[in-house]
């Protein structure tokens, strides 16, 4: 540290240089030995040392202020930082709060690690049938229709985002059970990792569905049928008899309704009236 000379611990050791010699021969003035140079040796050299100490304790205190101001400024950059993520923080937990209170979808906060409902907003309270209390105090598991393994390996592939997209089934307090597609996701709130789950009711789509998928099943075993009567059909040549897979012969009319929908009313023609009945007038 002494050896690091600079211009202002050399100003100050020169300075010291002079001042403490020339006190010196003041002090031997009248004696007769204010000029005896060799004497001031000592007093100089003292001086100069004295004054470069004194420059380097002046940069060492510079030094330390420059240091203190420096740390005062990153503390108080720091602490107004810290006070802007406070206040966004606080913002943006009010848009999450004002956002999941008055949303019309049905939204849930999950803890993975416990399947406990944390929180709920008015809509899932709607939609579950329980009050706010009751519904906190259940877990996931108790809505729902999977056993509980299933259900945490579901959390587990959400609290991963390997999956978010999941079809499930959920009770209602009053027992009802509803189809229900929820897109769930992690969401950090309060320093700890929770699953945001959007609960969206799809029974009514579901049953459609399912409706549907009876009516094309309907459709082709009926196309499937009028199909059994194309191609060459066995029928006698007398009596109009159609032979069957089994070799039966059947009436022409059971034969068409039994593999379709056709039904038969029946009439005479005029030729068989006239062969039938040649004495009536039909």
């Amino acid at each position: 540290m002494f050896m690091r000379f600079n211009a202002n611990r050399i100003a100050f050791a020169i300075l010291g240089a002079l001042i403490v010699p020339c006190f010196g021969r003041i002090a031997l003035n009248g004696t007769g030995h204010e000029h005896d140079y060799y004497r001031y040796i000592v007093p100089f050299s003292v001086g100069g040392l004295g004054g470069y100490l004194i420059g380097l304790m002046k940069d060492s205190w510079l030094a330390s202020r420059a240091k203190l101001i420096k740390t005062n400024k990153v503390l108080k950059a720091a602490i107004e930082a810290n006070k802007r993520a406070e206040e966004d923080i606080r913002k943006s937990e009010k848009r999450y709060r004002h956002l999941f209170e008055n949303t019309h979808s049905v939204m849930l906060i999950i803890d993975p690690e416990n399947a406990n409902i944390v929180d709920a907003n008015p809509a899932a309270i709607s939609f579950y049938g329980w009050s706010y209390k009751e519904l906190l105090s259940k877990k996931i598991t108790d809505i729902n229709a999977l056993n509980r393994d299933q259900v945490f390996q579901e959390m587990e592939m959400a609290k991963r985002e390997n999956r978010n997209s999941f079809i499930f089934t959920h009770r209602l307090s009053n027992g009802e059970i509803r189809d229900v597609e929820v897109f769930s996701g992690p969401i950090r709130l309060k320093g700890k990792k929770l699953l945001f789950s959007i609960v969206h009711d799809t029974t009514d789509r579901v049953k459609a569905e399912k409706e549907r998928d009876k009516l094309i099943k309907e459709l082709r075993d009926a196309s499937k049928e009028i199909n059994t009567l194309r191609g060459i059909i066995p029928i006698c040549s007398s009596c109009k008899k159609i032979r069957n897979d089994e070799g039966a012969w059947n009436q022409l009319e059971a034969y068409i309704s039994e593999r379709s929908e056709i039904k038969f009313s029946h009439g005479i023609c005029p030729d068989c009236a006239k062969k039938l009945y040649p004495d009536l007038d039909v």
